[in-house]
């Protein structure tokens, strides 16, 4: 029935209806029953009992009886209306069926219905093989018994209407089986013990519906059903699915809003050939998740802020997801788990993975933007995809290919990537013409993995060309220069030199290599710059690699390695190695790498770092794990931390001549709260086997008499912190090497003195002065030289501020070579001035006080 129908039916009962509300004395003005609110208009209910009616003849009959206006015919249905029906667990309130007359259900409210036989099924109103009615505007509240007690019911109806009806606290809120064609919307049903709407049916229309609340699903289709429109629908706060779609077909769900339900948004299980459109699915588990679905459509929904991902798509095939948008969800954006032959094209969003596929195979994944993940494509397990022109920026790793084969990377744009392309453990990937900057190709696994890809130079970083060289003997031959990036596997005797490889992922990459020369290349922000895994006797030599985002120089599972003469700086590890033996480390430079200079880690024996400079790192050197290595001669100052430290499980190493300065906090004078080293193995040795240890700065001049006879060892051992006894017994009395030029050792203490207008600093002076005496010390504020004061002045008055300001300071020391790192920051804020009173105040305020006393004397 047509709205203008409903409209023309309530026109003409509406003097019928409005006698009997005349005529009944008994009629009561309520609100509503289940919410408390008044509506905006007043319905008098009249008690009613319990209606059976059971085919055409039987409503003709009673709606003779009852007087109920209407011929039953589209122009002048039956109305029943304002009906206050408590059914007292008697079937249903109302029931009709077998009918095929035109009828209305409206403004009537139905509790206490219950299971009382197979044609009552506890229905507050039921309508079993009906067509042509509408249902509208009534409260279907508490009705129900077990299983099969519903709000409202349709069996084996079609065309009916149901519209603006409020169902809440039934057993489920509407049941529709074996229904077709049916219209409802503008209903609110909420609260049920179940499912809110239930239906296993075709061609129904749900639309503008309110569903929340629900113990299971907010809207489940089941059986067989197909071709139904859900649209603009509210479906919230359901404890199991948002709506749930089981084993059916052709449906379109669109512009939905679906949020905050327990289980999934939007679920599809064994259902095919669907439309899903311009949904949004928030503070659900998933978004959107199909299992056993096959070609289905997915376009533009918004999928965000679900705890577990966007999308789903469970052992489905041939589905299309396309211009979606899933951001901030727990883990994923959209995830492919054994699933076959999709198609994700331009979607987008924001999640810790964005489109991730596990067991999955030949699916197509184009012109998607991916921006801001921690991964944009993930291929694990997953064979055959082509990944083409998609978008990928500020991420860390753009696409990662895990234990996969036979995939294509083809005409994407990587940018701002950590990672770029990251392959591990996966064989004959297709790599061509992708268009990295600020990012490469990284690759890391077995020899497989180095010796298959198929990369070709028409891939650039940062315009240039990556060359990728497999099995083969390179007699010497160069790389040509130029490169962007450059990957050997299975590669012997070739040169790497004068190259500039910086802002890639890996600069220069070695698997499986060996007999290479890495000379007086360049890398600069990445990943790491020079990478050798399961590799021997390569020459790395006078390279400059600086603000790698990790290592610098990284040596795993490689041999006879020369590291020599090489700068590494502002790394997280200066130079690396993990599970390396017998490889030498000597002249390099390591500055200010955020962790450790050098650290030797898990397995990695037998090598000797000799003759370093480490500066300005957190920690000099490291060992973990790692045994019978030599640590001679290296330079060690202004460690953050101590200059050397021996972790668990690392015996027989072998540490002396060694030159510490200012580490882990030392200064001019000893203290055993700065001790510049840590062992917390305690079987390795401090000191050569002819008797020299190594030279400890703040101890070696703790006095002059500390080595009275004269032999260049100071008299007394010094202590290495970590709690194991170690000693080194021999401490130099002389360095190896002289201090270098060094700046002081920050101000320390700095503290505040606030007024209205000043702020007077006071701070301790450095514990260490440096190479040269302190000649003055330079104050800040905000940021700003404001003062510089002499070495012999350890305060400082600013009186160039105002009340009610905020102010940060801190200090530097100063010497000849230069300025200390900052003192401690203080931040104050000066409180507000006492406001002062002129002279033409004073007096205004004497006269008032006047005008007071005389006013008391008069009282």
């Amino acid at each position: 029935m047509g709205l203008e129908k409903i409209f023309y039916a309530k026109k003409i009962m509406g003097p019928a209806m409005m006698l009997l509300i005349v005529a009944s004395a008994l009629s009561v003005f309520v609100v509503h029953p289940v919410t408390g609110e008044s509506t905006t208009k007043a319905i008098t209910y009249v008690t009613h009992g319990t209606i059976r009616i059971n085919n055409n003849t039987d409503f003709s009959n009673m709606a003779s009886a009852e007087g109920w206006p209407g011929a039953g015919t589209a122009d002048n249905p039956y109305v029943i209306s304002n009906y206050d029906i408590n059914a007292n667990g008697l079937g249903d309130g109302i029931f009709i069926g077998n009918t095929t007359v035109y009828f209305i259900i409206e403004n009537c409210y139905i509790h206490g219905a219950q299971y009382n036989g197979y044609y009552y099924d506890g229905s507050g109103i039921e309508l079993y093989n009906v067509q042509n009615g509408i249902i509208e505007n009534n409260i279907l509240t508490n009705n129900g018994n077990g299983i099969t007690l519903n709000g409202e019911y349709l069996a084996d109806s079609e065309s009916n209407e149901i519209i603006n009806n409020t169902c809440t606290a039934n057993t489920v809120g509407m049941w529709l089986p074996g229904s077709e064609n049916n219209y409802i919307e503008g209903n609110i049903i909420s609260n049920n013990s179940e499912d809110g709407m239930e239906l296993y049916s075709n061609g129904d229309q749900i639309i503008n519906n309110v569903i929340s609340y629900n113990g299971r699903s907010g809207i489940f289709f089941g059986g067989t059903s197909k071709n139904n429109v859900l649209n603009n629908n509210t479906v919230s706060h359901n404890v199991g699915y948002g709506i749930d779609v089981y084993e059916t077909t052709g449906n379109t769900i669109s512009n939905n809003t679906v949020t905050y339900n327990t289980k999934m948004g939007i679920y599809l299980e064994s259902s095919n050939n669907n439309s899903i459109e311009n949904n949004t699915c928030h503070n659900n588990n998933y978004g959107i998740y199909l299992n056993l679905s096959d070609n289905n459509s997915i376009y533009y929904n918004s999928a965000y802020n679900n705890s577990q991902g966007g999308t789903y798509i469970g052992f489905s095939s041939n589905n299309t997801l396309a211009w979606n948008n899933n951001s901030k969800n727990g883990q994923y954006g959209v995830f492919l788990n054994h699933s076959s032959e999709n198609t994700l094209t331009n979607n987008k969003g924001i999640n810790w993975y964005e489109i991730y596929l596990e067991y999955s195979n030949r699916n197509l994944i184009e012109n998607n933007y991916l921006e801001r993940n921690w991964s944009g494509v993930v291929l694990i397990h997953s064979n055959n995809n082509t990944v083409s022109k998609n978008n990928y920026t500020y991420m860390a790793e753009a696409v990662v290919i895990g234990y996969s084969e036979n995939n294509t990377i083809l005409d994407n744009n990587l940018s701002n990537s950590l990672l770029g392309l990251y392959i591990f453990y996966s064989s004959f990937t297709r790599v061509y013409n992708n268009t990295m900057s600020l990012a490469g190709i990284s690759i890391n696994g077995d020899l497989s993995t180095y010796s298959t890809q198929l990369i070709a130079t028409n891939n650039t970083v940062n315009g240039k060309p990556v060359y990728y060289y497999k099995n083969e003997d390179m007699n010497n031959t160069t790389v040509p220069g130029g490169a962007g990036e450059v990957i050997m596997g299975n590669i012997s005797h070739a040169i790497i030199k004068d190259e500039n490889v910086s802002y890639s992922s890996f600069g220069i990459v070695m698997g499986f290599s060996s007999n290479i020369t890495v000379l007086n290349n360049s890398a600069e922000d990445m990943y790491a710059g020079i990478y050798t895994y399961y590799s021997s006797h390569i020459a790395i030599t006078d390279n400059n690699v600086s603000h790698s985002s990790y290592y610098g120089v990284y040596l795993k599972n490689s041999d006879n390695i020369s590291v020599a003469n090489n700068t590494c700086y502002g790394a997280l590890d200066g130079i690396k190695l993990e599970n390396s033996i017998y490889n030498t480390l000597t002249n390099n430079t390591l500055m200010n790498n955020s962790a450790v200079g050098i650290y030797i880690y898990e397995n990695s024996n037998y090598n000797l770092v000799e003759n370093e400079i480490l500066g300005y790192n957190n920690e000099g050197i490291a060992l973990s794990e790692s045994s019978n290595n030599m640590i001679v001669q290296n330079l060690i100052y202004y460690s953050t931390s101590y200059g050397l430290d021996i972790e668990w499980n690392s015996n027989g190493n072998r540490i002396y001549n060694n030159s510490f300065y200012y580490n882990d906090g030392s200064g001019d004078h000893y203290s055993s709260a700065h001790i510049q080293a840590y062992a917390s193995s305690g079987n390795n040795y401090w000191n050569s086997s002819t008797g020299y240890g190594n030279y400890w700065y703040a101890w070696a001049i703790n006095n002059s008499t500390n080595d009275q006879n004269h032999d260049g060892i100071v008299d007394w051992p010094y202590q290495i912190d970590g709690g194991t006894g170690a000693v080194d017994y021999y401490p130099l009395k002389n360095a190896t090497y002289p201090m270098p030029a060094l700046a002081p050792t920050a101000p320390r203490n700095l503290n505040v003195t606030v007024g209205a207008d000043f702020v007077n600093l006071t701070w301790s002076a450095p514990l260490g002065n440096g190479s040269s005496e302190i000649t003055e010390y330079k104050i800040y504020r905000n940021g700003t030289l404001i003062a510089t004061v002499p070495a012999t002045q350890l305060y400082y008055n600013d009186t160039n501020v105002s009340g009610g300001r905020s102010y940060s300071y801190y200090v530097v020391a100063h010497n000849s070579v230069g300025n200390s790192a900052k003192s401690n920051i203080v931040e104050v804020t000066t409180p507000q001035p006492v406001p002062e009173i002129s002279e033409y105040g004073i007096i205004l305020i004497a006269l008032l006080l006047i005008g007071l006393v005389r006013r008391r004397v008069k009282l």
